[in-house]
């Protein structure tokens, strides 16, 4: 701790001050410097509030934590403190981020060979397209006739798009007067169906295209269970025969209209019916 600023200063104290041993002087080269004396007269006083430790506040030396630098302080006493000297200092290893729009670097994007560019906070804010399909992100056009994508109908043709070997397309028909794009021939093959099957009395038949724009029938199925006439049946409520007798009442049975039939009572204690 520094020397006593007034009152009695004794060359012990100045011994302990200065951490040495044995016999010392003022002219000692050592309490010369302690006393900020190198040369000329010198007097104890001299010495009056001398410290052999840095002043409180020197800077002793720098340290990085992270990319922030600290300054290593003299407390005065023979310690020491740390305390921030500079953030996000280049002596740590910073490196500022390019403004925004600084170009960056080269990459692909799928195929496309882009350049990117700087959003100001070490990050990208866009890039430029500098080529499409580019060898370098490794495209390789298709050979010359390959297919490039799906046919298209064109009207009633059917196209097709086909790569050319340089990396372009051409158009290509693969079909006219294509079914597959809603073409309809004017005159069917012959043979062709002309509608479904139709009855004719109790034969089923079906007509054809002959092929010259006319039509033919031609029987299927002869006596087709698929041509019969649906069956009739009696109207509902229609007598089924005689009224008969069940013991002493007279009972009547009629047709339902579905080929079946059901009963019922006409009279209770009929004189038909006692014997």
């Amino acid at each position: 701790m520094p020397l006593p600023t007034s009152g009695s200063l004794t060359f012990s104290l100045v011994k302990t001050e200065l951490g040495l041993g044995g016999t010392l002087s003022l002219g000692t080269t050592s309490v010369r410097n302690l006393a900020g004396k190198p040369s000329g007269l010198i007097k104890m006083s001299d010495l009056y509030g001398k410290s052999n430790f840095p002043p409180a506040g020197t800077i002793l030396g720098y340290t990085c934590s992270g990319v922030d630098r600290f300054a290593t302080k003299a407390n005065g006493s023979g310690g020491t403190y740390s305390e921030i000297f500079e953030y996000n200092s280049t002596a740590c290893g910073y490196v500022a981020h390019p403004p925004y729009g600084t170009f960056l670097y080269n990459s692909c994007v799928g195929f496309s060979y882009v350049a990117n560019y700087a959003d100001g906070n070490g990050g990208i804010a866009y890039y430029t397209t500098l080529e499409n399909n580019s060898p370098t992100c490794g495209y390789v056009a298709p050979s010359a006739g390959s297919p490039s994508g799906a046919p298209y109908c064109s009207g009633t043709t059917k196209m097709q798009m086909l790569h050319d070997g340089s990396g372009g397309t051409y158009a290509a028909v693969i079909e006219t007067n294509s079914v597959e794009c809603g073409y309809v021939n004017p005159n069917p093959a012959a043979g062709t169906l002309l509608g479904g099957p139709f009855c004719e009395g109790l034969d089923k038949k079906q007509q054809y295209h002959d092929g010259n724009g006319g039509a033919y029938t031609s029987v299927i199925e002869a006596n087709s269970p698929d041509c019969a006439p649906p069956p009739t049946f009696t109207a509902a409520g229609t007598p089924n025969g005689t009224a008969y007798c069940q013991g002493s009442d007279l009972y009547q049975s009629y047709h339902n209209g579905s080929g079946g039939f059901y009963e019922e009572l006409v009279q209770m204690g009929a004189p038909e019916c006692t014997f």
